[in-house]
């Protein structure tokens, strides 16, 4: 008798207490269909339904006498390789998550597997199981009879989430009036034949996915209208991102100077060599990291290897986008949140069929599914951006390590203001690049730092300091373009009743709502809440209410007041949140020399506009308030950053910042762009306090939309750690107590000795957190030293 062959496979979305490799049996037809890195369907525990599995490999033996048999094949070709996997493994086990969650931030939306439950007649015709619902008159008894008699099954699918770039669609197959007369008449028999047809009426053509996403019409409604020859089905090409419709000229290849080009042979041979390497590109702004970054993938794809290309923030994706389609026509794809699902899917699909060999975007393009990946690039290193805010929350640096280790690529991370930790660790190793001076006729900006509260003594109330504005109309005088730059959007920060201090806090999460002059409503930044703007306050009745704090819409009224004749424009998250917006103001910015930009810290990093003169940072002390260690750090950077951008041609820059605080050393070594003694200033606090890179840190969150559940499981750990010899912080809310109803609670945990506190929070998740009821979320937040990477 033919022995059954027997596969090992990890669920996609299992809990973590049930999150390990389970072996099923092989149908002999499936045998010659399966390769590491497909999706099957599996039967699990006691429910009917599938569930979506990743095939690992065929094993000899299983130690589980009765094993199940896969349902399904789901997909026609792998979707990840084997190092994807074994990357799986390392991240589950470095950031405390299962296969599953580590799996998914691999795959753009659109690969994702749903699950259907449809209901299925006899004469083979199904339709979605809530549609069946809704069709049933007869009462729940009959429907168990149809069941019952096997005149209806109900079965489950699963499928793709997105497809190719071409989608069925729908269009009237009669005259106009035909069709109206048939919506007229009353014979359809359903309502939603009727919707259908008037949808049609209305929009000409219409992809069978909007009918259910948009109108909730199954396709069965619309299969039924094509038999009875009111509409017909089509294939409708849908245009999506298109990479060569960038328009990338003017965008010319520049000679590198000497620092530039030792860079790029110091690195090109580590490219060439087998194993991985890593370095650390620290150039001052303006330094031409960016050309770096160009010669040292043509040198990888010449190589025959590929690139992957990380930028911290979707509005510096169009200006590399544009210099990378300029040297690589042909080559690129680009990944990022803001293209839709089914662009992701088919930039995603572009690189998983050799048809790209350069991936470009933000924190995700780092599982772009090369199967021979040479450099992994990331620029702007430092931004907290790279570091995930959902499980599992890893951070773009370790992972990259991780990778390169896998693969044998090459990792170059680059800044003007590398993060402490990074730069302790490249140059312990030295794997410190420098790029010191400034490329062609740029020079650093002459800096001006402006106090305040000299400002409020001589009677100056507003957003501008009297130097600052002086400036701004020389500046729009002598055509000069200005950014000013202001890390808050709204108009007020809050609004204050002057009698008992009431701020208008969010009724879901525990922060004061924003003002927004636009909208004319307060918003809260957390859960997007928003309500009108009271007349009185909703505590006392008092009618003293006055508005707070300064956001970027309130600086645009302001500059716009002062400055009546100068062309002005806005970029933050609210003025960007439609697609290619970035690119839009961006092009504007450029293109119509706009003497001033106003905007959040989406301005202050990456861009180089040559016009840029004189740059204004505002409410500099809000750069320096934080939660934990890195708050100075931030400052310093956001700081060198932004003042940055101004003098990167052949005019001078001059950049003016404005604060009430003044004595801050991040104010001190930002103004003078002089990074090394304020490496030098924090590492000795760090090293006084034992915060990396001289100890390691855990922040860990438990959140529940019951304040004594998270209180208690916060308290189990902190118990559970410190027994085991670690330092623990007593529980105390996070920073926002409550965001969208639910209670946060945090610990932090620190210990000088390296890999014992990861270790111990290894244990403490099996053996406590493991145990936590489904609604209490647990994350941790592990800084700790980057992943080595064999040289």
């Amino acid at each position: 008798m033919k022995r059954d062959r027997i596969c090992a496979v990890v669920l996609e979305d299992a809990a973590r207490s049930y999150d390990k490799i389970y072996h099923y049996k092989v149908p002999e037809n499936m045998v010659s269909e399966l390769t590491t890195g497909m999706r099957v369907g599996v039967p699990f525990g006691s429910t009917k339904a599938p569930r979506t599995a990743w095939f690992l490999d065929f094993v000899e033996n299983s130690p589980v006498e009765k094993l199940k048999s896969i349902k399904s094949v789901l997909d026609g070709e792998p979707v990840l390789d084997k190092n994807m996997f074994r990357l799986a493994k390392l991240m589950r086990e470095r950031y405390f998550c299962s296969y599953g969650a580590a799996i998914s931030v691999m795959l753009p939306s659109g690969m994702r597997i749903k699950r259907e439950k449809v209901a299925v007649y006899s004469n083979g015709t199904e339709i979605p199981y809530s549609e069946f619902i809704d069709l049933s008159n007869a009462g729940h008894e009959h429907m168990t009879n149809q069941i019952d008699s096997g005149e209806i099954r109900i079965e489950y699918r699963l499928r793709r989430a997105a497809s190719s770039k071409t989608l069925k669609a729908a269009r009237p197959a009669l005259p106009v009036d035909k069709i109206q007369g048939l919506i007229d008449s009353g014979t359809l028999g359903n309502i939603k034949r009727r919707k259908a047809l008037e949808t049609l009426l209305e929009y000409g053509e219409v992809t069978l996915s909007d009918f259910e996403s948009y109108e909730s019409i199954s396709r069965n409604i619309i299969h039924g209208l094509e038999k009875k020859g009111y509409i017909e089905i089509f294939d409708k090409k849908i245009e999506r991102f298109n990479i060569e419709e960038i328009d990338s000229a003017g965008i010319k290849r520049h000679e590198l100077n000497r620092m530039q080009a030792s860079a790029v042979d110091t690195i090109s041979k580590a490219i060439t060599k087998e194993g991985p390497d890593g370095f650390l590109l620290h150039g001052i702004t303006g330094s031409g990291k960016t050309e770096v970054y160009l010669n040292l993938a043509e040198r990888t794809l010449a190589e025959g290897k590929d690139v992957i290309v990380l930028v911290p923030e979707i509005s510096l994706t169009p200006l590399m986008m544009k210099r990378f389609h300029a040297r690589f026509p042909g080559k690129l794809a680009v990944l990022h949140s803001r293209l839709s699902m089914g662009e992701r899917y088919d930039q995603w699909m572009m690189i998983n069929d050799n048809k790209a060999s350069i991936a470009l975007g933000a924190r995700s393009c780092l599982f772009a599914p090369f199967d021979n990946l040479g450099l992994i690039i990331i620029d702007e290193e430092h931004e907290p951006s790279f570091v995930s805010e959902n499980t599992p929350r890893y951070r773009s640096m370790d992972v990259a390590a991780m990778r390169c280790s896998l693969t044998g690529a090459v990792m170059v991370a680059g800044s003007a203001t590398p993060s402490t930790e990074d730069y302790h660790y490249f140059k312990k190793r030295n794997r410190v690049i420098e790029l010191p001076e400034r490329t062609g006729e740029g020079s650093l900006p002459e800096v001006e730092v402006v106090d305040m509260r000299d400002e409020i003594s001589a009677g100056n109330f507003g957003v501008l300091s009297k130097s600052l504005k002086e400036k701004i109309a020389a500046n729009i005088k002598d055509k000069g373009q200005t950014m000013l730059f202001l890390n808050r959007r709204g108009y007020s920060s809050f609004i204050l009743c002057k009698d008992c201090g009431n701020t208008n806090i969010c009724s879901k999460c525990d922060v004061p709502m924003t003002y927004h002059r636009n909208v004319n409503a307060l918003v809260c930044h957390y859960c997007g809440k928003m309500k009108s703007v009271p007349d009185v306050c909703p505590e006392c009745g008092s009618r003293a209410i006055q508005k707070h704090g300064i956001g970027t819409q309130k600086v645009e009224e302001e500059v716009r007041n002062e400055f009546p004749g100068a062309s002005v424009i806005r970029m933050d998250s609210d003025s960007t949140g439609y697609k290619n917006s970035h690119m839009e103001i961006l092009e504007k910015f450029k293109k119509e020399k706009t003497d001033i930009l106003i905007g959040t810290q989406m301005i202050a990093k990456g861009h180089d506009f040559p016009d840029i003169t004189l740059v204004g940072i505002l409410a500099a002390d809000t750069l320096m308030t934080g939660f934990d260690y890195t708050s100075q750090e931030r400052a310093f950077q956001l700081i060198t950053q932004a003042a940055g951008r101004a003098g990167r041609g052949s005019r001078k820059g001059t950049a003016v910042i404005q604060a009430y605080n003044t004595d801050s050393y991040a104010v001190e070594h930002g103004i003078s762009h002089d990074y090394e003694s304020f490496y030098e200033r924090e590492t000795k606090l760090r090293k006084a306090f034992g915060y990396p890179p001289f100890g390691d840190i855990a922040i860990m969150l438990f959140t529940s939309r019951m304040k004594r559940d998270a209180i208690d499981w916060a308290s189990r750990c902190a118990r559970h750690l410190s027994a085991a010899g670690i330092e623990v912080s007593s529980v105390e809310p996070a920073p926002v107590s409550r965001i969208n109803n639910r209670y946060r609670y945090r610990l932090v945990a620190n210990d000088r000795r390296k890999g014992v506190l990861r270790r111990a929070i290894g244990r403490m998740y099996i053996e406590v957190v493991l145990k936590k009821p489904s609604d209490v979320a647990f994350s941790v937040d592990m800084r700790d030293e980057m992943p080595d990477m064999e040289t």
